[in-house]
């Protein structure tokens, strides 16, 4: 059969062609010849398909594409549960940290009750966790959100989840010998949690093979056929890749603000526009500057021994940070500053709570002498200056212990030191903030 003898099929249909010619009678599309053995089909790219099609055998040996229909779903079901994996874990693990924080407070408020290796121990344990946590979360969070096939970021982000993991098991386990050092010290026994230690290791391996499996079942298939070396050298680069990756988030994240801000902007300068037409009307503009501040007068023990315990001692530290800041703005002009709580915290770790008595001393010197300002009389103990009769009480309270007395001393002087507070902020508020608002 010569070339013009051979059947010709509709590209379509498949059916051959009543009358040779350029169109199918049937459907109107183009007429292909049939290829000889070995032959690409007429009007192809060398017989290859698109991809996501294969070729299908058609009526009378014509040859029609179909549409490859992936297996349980495709790879983007997997895809969208990875993100949505990785950050519920990272939430998780952000949740621990809250679980944690109580912790620390309560060991930050020991060193400052005069235990200074039991404290820093018990510190040092607890910040341990809440560190590795973080980390934890941190590195879930950036595969949820940073995650990018098109970039193929997927390796050195799951290689940080890995690291990160690796981490916290560590942490899980140095952080309750830490403590138990820490009781030694403090009650003369060793405890080790060995249930809890096993617990933590176990949803670290849990979280990080969830996150592993469903990033095999989206069809990716991170560290194949890699050497250690290769393995090695990507460690090396991951910092960089992580900050690259945060620098990235954090621009896109920006220009969103951006956006949001010029529209926010435009509303504000119309609101502005009107403010100042009832300016310009007469109308009185609000008083910018705010009277003093009424300070505090029922400072009381228990409720600062009862509220701190359910706190885990984070009532404890705010009063003695609202002890600085009240003292600073009542005694305002004395020449004098009351350090804030972040440095009586650091300096009193450093000099194992050598300042925590020195702070507490110059406070209470601090009371009485602007007290005698406003002409009231502190309570103390004897004729003994307020700041030196603190430090006697609680170093006294804190070097004896039989039947309780010391600790009935240490809080008596903490006593003194709200009520002699009471006593400054009103005759404060009846000579300054009554007088303002008079």
């Amino acid at each position: 059969m010569t070339q013009e003898e051979k059947k010709m099929y509709c590209s379509k249909c498949g059916k051959e062609a009543v009358n040779p010619g350029e169109y199918c009678a049937y459907c109107g599309a183009p007429l292909k010849r049939t290829p000889e053995p070995g032959q690409p089909l007429e009007g192809t790219e060398e017989g290859r398909t698109e991809p996501g099609m294969e070729e299908e055998p058609g009526q009378g040996g014509a040859e029609r594409k179909k549409e490859e229909k992936p297996e349980g779903g495709g790879p983007g079901m997997p895809a969208a549960g990875l993100k949505i994996a990785a950050l519920v874990l990272a939430a998780l693990y952000a949740i621990s940290i809250l679980s944690d924080i109580p912790g620390v407070f309560g060991a930050l408020f020991t060193v400052l009750g005069g235990y200074p290796v039991y404290g820093i121990l018990y510190l040092l344990s607890a910040a341990l966790l809440v560190i590795a946590h973080a980390v934890m979360a941190a590195a879930l969070a950036l595969f949820g959100l940073c995650r990018d096939d098109q970039r193929g970021n997927t390796e050195s982000l799951l290689l940080a989840v890995i690291s990160a993991g690796i981490l916290h098991m560590a942490a899980a386990v140095v952080s309750p010998v830490i403590g138990g050092i820490a009781v030694y010290f403090r009650f003369h026994a060793f405890y080790y949690d060995i249930g809890a230690v096993g617990l933590s290791l176990l949803g670290t391996v849990i979280a990080v093979g969830i996150l592993a499996g469903l990033t095999f079942l989206a069809g990716m298939k991170p560290f194949a056929g890699k050497t250690r070396e290769e393995l090695m050298d990507e460690a090396k680069t991951l910092p960089d890749v992580l900050s690259e990756e945060i620098e990235r988030f954090r621009s896109e994240h920006q220009k969103g603000q951006s956006a949001a801000g010029n529209m926010a902007g435009n509303m504000t300068g119309n609101t502005a526009e009107n403010a100042a037409g009832e300016s310009a009307a007469g109308r009185p503009a609000p008083n910018a500057q705010p009277g003093p501040r009424r300070m505090k007068e029922n400072r009381g023990l228990l409720k600062y021994i009862l509220i701190g315990a359910v706190t885990c001692g984070v009532y404890m530290l705010y009063t003695l940070h609202m002890l600085a800041k009240d003292t600073n703005e009542m005694c305002d002009g004395d020449g004098e500053t009351t350090a804030g709580l972040l440095k009586l915290i650091v300096f009193t770790l450093i000099t194992c709570t050598v300042y925590n008595y020195i702070w507490h001393y110059k406070l209470m010197n601090r009371i009485q002498n602007n007290a005698e300002r406003y002409g009231v009389k502190v309570k103390t103990v004897g004729s003994m200056d307020l700041g030196a009769c603190w430090v006697v009480l609680s170093l006294v309270g804190l070097l004896i212990s039989w039947c309780g007395i010391g600790l009935i001393l240490s809080l008596y002087a903490d006593y003194l030191m709200f009520q002699n507070m009471n006593l400054l902020s009103k005759a404060y508020n009846a000579a300054v903030v009554d007088t303002y608002q008079a």
